[in-house]
């Protein structure tokens, strides 16, 4: 392997580059006090969501599981049946509600 070399026909020393100079971390500016505190209030209504979305989702699984119950049964009820699928429907419905009215993060910036 031939070495490189400069102009003066030196061989051409290389200087490493360490991880940091090969992948700077990128440099954000300081956000004001009033849009940091605004994330946050952002974060706590996403978190709050999520737990409300998961607990419908848990009691739609256990009416999906009640609801085959019944259907695999030797008589099923219609009436309870349908009641069961309106209640699931309901709960899907709260979902979609609850995730249509989540504030997204670029109106949290756009406030500012």
């Amino acid at each position: 392997m031939k070495a490189m070399r400069n102009e003066a026909g030196n061989p051409e020393m290389r200087r490493i580059l360490t991880p940091a100079e090969l992948h700077p971390a990128p440099v954000a500016p300081e956000a004001p006090r009033g849009m940091e505190q605004q994330l946050q209030a952002w974060a706590f209504v996403v978190r709050a969501s999520v737990e409300v979305i998961q607990a419908l989702t848990d009691e739609i699984g256990e009416r999906e599981r009640a609801l085959e119950r019944w259907l695999r049964s030797p008589r099923p009820d219609p009436a309870a049946i349908g009641t069961m699928v309106l209640q699931i429907r309901a709960r899907r419905l709260e979902i979609e509600r609850i995730i249509g009215a989540l504030p997204t993060l670029e109106g949290v910036e756009q406030t500012n």
